[in-house]
């Protein structure tokens, strides 16, 4: 609970990606597997 505040999540599912110890992008909701191979391939770009 005291993560899912700090890090304001609302909604299940949520994937928070960090850089270095920092959230950087949130992705809230169920996406297509190839949306979400798009969201997740342009924050490793």
């Amino acid at each position: 609970q005291k993560t899912s505040q700090e890090y304001e999540i609302l909604s299940i599912p949520t994937i928070i990606l960090f850089e270095q110890g920092v959230a950087q992008k949130t992705i809230i909701g169920a996406l297509p597997k190839k949306k979400l191979q798009e969201k997740l391939e342009e924050f490793l770009k």
